[in-house]
């Protein structure tokens, strides 16, 4: 500890007051206010197009996030024993509460303003660029056959987890499929194409932990897996986590695609984008994936009422994504 105090003193040219643990990295106090350093697992080459994007958020005029501080080298990160480190202003907050209507709003709106303020993302030809454009097909391929995978392991299991999942194992599984081959076809492509047209990025990680409220203030944070990718990826994630919280009120879905639109438009393409990604099965996928490669006995315990709660909910999902399909094409503005 006492090591790395030294480095980061060296490296920011700043008096370090104190350092205490926080999450992944420590937060420092010093004359210049509070700061994250945080410890990375990611490459500093990607480390540097993260950068270049939150430069070109603020320079767009997208200020509430955490921006990396420079080093006297001019770098957003360093090395030590073996770990890439950055450091940032540190953001005090509450975590956005998705079983609030309040924050869900306020933190679509954000999302809106931050994909607005990704536009015309050009990073030089040097730079690493993350770019996951036309991946979505494959990802979902590949959930879909970890499902039949973990159904073939569940068929041998005694657990009360196994039973459950394989009485909800093929609807969901035929809830993935039909959301697959709605992917497939020109819809996928023309958002894509759009994205590219637009030069924006998105979130990827637009949760709970990565949106804080101080006061009227709404930070962004956690930018380390944003990339070149369609918008709807991330606008979905708001409105899955809210319908999950509200066992699917489709009124609901209607009136955050609203103020999302009331700042960063969607069309009909992105509207049918958002049924597929909607549709397919990814909490269910998530809670039995982890319960099945989690080899702690007494963690395998917490999977069980999680499941049990997203299974509960399978009917309203599927009369929620039965309306959204017919009434999709009123959703663009």
């Amino acid at each position: 500890m006492k090591e790395l105090h030294g480095i980061v003193s060296a490296k920011y040219s700043i008096k370090v007051n104190s350092m205490e643990p926080y999450m992944d990295g420590h937060i420092i106090k010093t004359l210049q206010g509070k700061k994250y350093l945080q410890s990375h697992n990611i490459s500093p080459e990607r480390i540097l197009f993260v950068h270049f994007a939150k430069e070109h958020l603020y320079n767009n005029n997208f200020k509430c996030l955490s921006k990396y501080l420079l080093t006297n080298e001019g770098e957003p990160s360093f090395q030590f024993n073996g770990f890439h480190y950055s450091l940032t202003d540190f953001y005090e907050g509450r975590e956005c509460d998705f079983n609030c209507m309040d924050d869900t709003v306020k933190a679509v709106r954000q999302l809106a303003f931050m994909h607005k303020a990704s536009k015309g993302f050009t990073p030089a030809k040097s730079i690493f660029v993350q770019d996951g454009l036309g991946a979505l097909p494959v990802m979902l391929k590949k959930r879909l056959k970890e499902i039949k995978r973990l159904k073939n392991q569940a068929v041998k299991g005694r657990s009360n987890f196994d039973y459950l999942f394989l009485v909800y194992a093929d609807r969901f599984y035929k809830m993935g499929e039909e959301a697959l081959d709605r992917l497939e076809g020109k819809t996928y492509d023309l958002c894509v194409e759009n994205t590219l047209k637009e030069k924006s990025f998105c979130h990827h990680d637009y949760d709970h932990r990565n949106v804080l409220f101080n006061n009227e203030k709404v930070f962004i944070k956690g930018f380390e897996k944003c990339c070149i990718d369609v918008k709807m990826f991330d606008l979905a994630e708001v409105i899955r986590r809210r319908m999950e919280k509200s066992s699917w009120k489709y009124d609901e879905s209607v009136y955050i695609i609203k103020e999302y639109c009331g700042i960063e438009n969607i069309d009909i393409n992105d509207a049918s984008l958002l049924v597929s990604l909607l549709q397919f099965p990814f909490r269910f996928w998530k809670i039995c994936n982890r319960y099945y490669n989690n080899k702690k006995s007494w963690a395998k315990k917490t999977y069980i009422p999680k499941l049990e709660n997203v299974s509960a909910m399978t009917d309203s999902h599927i009369q929620f994504i039965d309306r959204f399909k017919k009434e999709y094409r009123e959703l663009s503005y």
